[in-house]
């Protein structure tokens, strides 16, 4: 084995301890899902067990990381996106809330259901929102008050 050389991040990864390799493998795996173009049926399926898998293991900056590249993901797997839209830290569910084109009215209008603020100022913030969505801001807004 003369003349290789071992990628940066292979190094570190292996070295990890298994929380940390998980949440690494994770926000890399999430990284390559992302940059490419739309990914098969097979590539969408092993990426949707991976988040799956390592997604309660992984710490809130890494999440917010993982939401941030899924946000803009047109075909990020719906059920990632939707358990990121629930995430117990606002800051993560905001980012899929407010940008991702992967939720649906139903998905939305559910969130807005649960009655948080934090919820509804992120969906507010969307590019376009459907009239039955806005209608479920305003009501949950006056229920509010």
């Amino acid at each position: 084995m003369t003349g290789y050389t071992t990628p940066k991040g292979v190094g570190s990864l292996v070295q990890a301890n298994g929380r940390t390799r998980k949440t690494q493998l994770l926000l890399a795996a999430t990284e390559l899902f992302v940059a490419g173009e739309a990914p098969t049926k097979i590539e969408r399926h092993v990426y949707a067990e991976l988040f799956r898998q390592y997604v309660d293991v992984t710490p809130v900056a890494e999440r917010r990381q993982i939401a941030t590249l899924l946000s803009h993901c047109p075909y990020a797997p719906h059920d990632c996106v939707l358990e990121l839209s629930q995430d117990e830290d606002a800051s993560v569910a905001h980012r899929v809330l407010a940008y991702s084109e992967v939720l649906t009215d139903c998905d939305l209008i559910a969130d807005i259901g649960r009655g948080l603020r934090a919820i509804r100022r992120a969906i507010s913030l969307r590019h376009e929102i459907s009239d039955a969505v806005r209608t479920a801001l305003r009501q949950q807004a006056d229920g509010a008050e």
